[in-house]
């Protein structure tokens, strides 16, 4: 196997029809999808229930996602614009870890504010 990303996603199948590559290509999306519902399981497991998915990175781009995922899901689905939200996150985890330490331990209860986290999303289920 080559190094890059690209040859390790190309797929190569043969079928007789156009339908059956559609059928395919929506398995696998719901393949994805039904993947990560089954960590939110595990939350609700837990008590925990969402109450809106947030989709980021280059998957949320797409449209078959973005159509399927909330049938998946069960609850609604935001698709912030794209930026660069896992370093974002990254960031302000790290800001909270080091507030804590800062503090012998003892720090805010959850992160610390992030300017516009909520503005410039696309919120709600996309058309299907």
């Amino acid at each position: 196997m080559s190094g890059s990303s690209a040859d390790y996603l190309q797929v190569q199948c043969t079928t007789d029809s156009r339908a059956e590559a559609m059928q395919l290509a929506r398995a696998a999306v719901e393949a994805v999808l039904c993947s990560l519902a089954d960590g939110i399981g595990n939350l609700a497991d837990c008590g925990i229930t969402p109450e809106r998915v947030v989709l980021i990175g280059g998957a949320a781009r797409s449209q078959a996602i973005q159509r399927i995922a909330p049938a998946i899901f069960g609850v609604p689905v935001a698709i912030p614009d794209p930026a660069e939200d896992v370093a974002l996150g990254a960031a302000r985890q790290a800001a909270w870890a080091l507030a804590r330490a800062s503090r012998s331990g003892s720090g805010p209860d959850g992160p610390p504010g992030w300017p516009g986290a909520d503005s410039g999303w696309r919120s709600g289920s996309c058309p299907g």
